[in-house]
């Protein structure tokens, strides 16, 4: 199995204020950093997104501070081009067991072009169907305190034998 490596390639300035931004251009004509490193294809992007006024936005500093990053096709594209997969957390519902963000997972099916993981608020198998069903099949899902595994009510298990059905209809 290859392993990826995560990067947070949003950046703010807490002390001054200044609104965050995505770092660096997508024109730029040497590589960034991380790229140089580990490689565009080993590299996945964590984006945590916050809806505001209709609009899903990428969120920084514990997901409070809205950047000017919209999470639509054009900036979906963008970042794609600096790595190879997507990591997508829904925040206003992560961690708190309420159901997945469907309005997030509908977004990231139709404009993600490379593979995308959706995180937050899965509490149950039916919330990854509906993941499978918003997402168009585009979109996995992470399942975290949900799981019996750290205390939720959702046996690992059953993850895995929902997994495991969902291979063996794509076959």
């Amino acid at each position: 199995m290859r392993r990826k490596h995560y990067a947070w390639l949003l950046t703010h300035q807490p002390r001054t204020g200044a609104p965050a931004r995505v770092s660096p251009a997508p024109q730029c004509a040497d590589p960034p950093p991380q790229e140089r490193v580990v490689g565009r294809s080993r590299l996945v992007l964590d984006l945590s997104c916050r809806a505001r006024d209709g609009v899903y936005y990428v969120v920084t500093d514990r997901w409070q501070r809205f950047t000017d990053v919209a999470v639509d096709q054009a900036s979906l594209a963008r970042l794609a081009s600096r790595c190879d997969e997507f990591l997508v957390h829904g925040v206003d519902v992560e961690g708190m067991k309420l159901g997945i963000d469907a309005a997030l997972v509908e977004l990231l099916g139709q404009h993600s072009p490379i593979p995308v993981t959706y995180a937050g608020g899965a509490r149950s198998l039916a919330d990854l169907d509906a993941v499978a069903r918003a997402g168009q099949g585009r979109v996995d899902i992470t399942v975290g305190s949900a799981l019996d595994l750290f205390g939720g009510d959702l046996p690992y298990a059953d993850v895995v034998a929902w997994h495991r059905r969902q291979q063996v209809g794509q076959a």
